[in-house]
This record gives structure tokens, sequence and C-alpha cells, in this order.
């Protein structure tokens, strides 16, 4: 139980890893003077401008499901939410790794809970294990 334990625990500090520092789809910011540009070649090519979603912060036109998360201050492709643990957003690129570690976390309370159980009852001499 020892040795399944301590293999999820590293599982779990590597997925947490991989969401916290994997870019989650941040989108480049614009300056003022490149989102009226990109808006004017919009108009010249004919582009209904109310169909498209923009970001009065980040200067830019947003791909659908790409929200502006105020933490971060940027606008992330397919944002899930802003993470308080990792303090990053989840979004299109580590939305992949946070599920990973949502799952790995739970399996690893488990399993520390199960060492917590045989100890318990090794120690108050209920079970006749030999470690």
């Amino acid at each position: 139980v020892e040795i399944i334990a301590g293999t999820l625990y590293v599982a779990l500090v590597i997925s947490y890893s991989l969401t916290s520092f994997t870019n989650p789809g941040i989108l480049p910011k614009q300056s003022l003077d490149e989102f009226e540009k990109e808006k004017q070649h919009h108009i010249e090519s004919g582009k209904d401008l109310s169909r498209l979603s923009s970001c009065n912060k980040c200067n830019i036109f947003r791909p659908s499901f790409a929200y502006h998360c105020h933490s971060c201050n940027a606008c992330i492709e397919n944002l899930d939410h802003h993470c308080p643990f990792t303090g990053h957003c989840i979004g299109k690129n580590n939305f992949v790794y946070f599920r990973i570690f949502i799952i790995l976390l739970q399996c690893t309370i488990l399993a520390f809970l199960a060492i917590i159980f045989v100890f318990a009852a090794h120690s108050a001499g209920n079970c006749h294990m030999h470690f």
C-alpha cells in the first residue's frame, strides 16, 4: 500500500506541476493601434463587427469560447476557471493535466487513508499483518 501511495503522490506532484506551469492558452495582447488596424481590416473585408467578440482590456478579437480572466488579466482560450490552488487559469492547453491532477488527488487521498487505517488497526492489535 505504501508503494502505491508513494507512486500516486509522485504522479500527483508531476500532474500538479504540469497544470501549473503549462500555458493555459493565453492569447497575446495587442496595442491599441494594432487593434484599430485589425478592426479596420475586418471592416474593409466586409465582416460584421457585431458578430465578433472583442476584449477591450487585451485589445483583441477573441475566438469562440475565449474569455478574459480578471485574476490573470489575460484572455484564455477555452477558459474553464481560474484555479486558486494553482494560481493560474485552467484552459485549452492544461485542462487535461488538471483533470488528471484531480483524479490522482482523489486516489492519493484514498491510498493515504488506507495506510492510516492499516497502521491504526495494526497498532490496536486487531491486525495480524507483518510489515
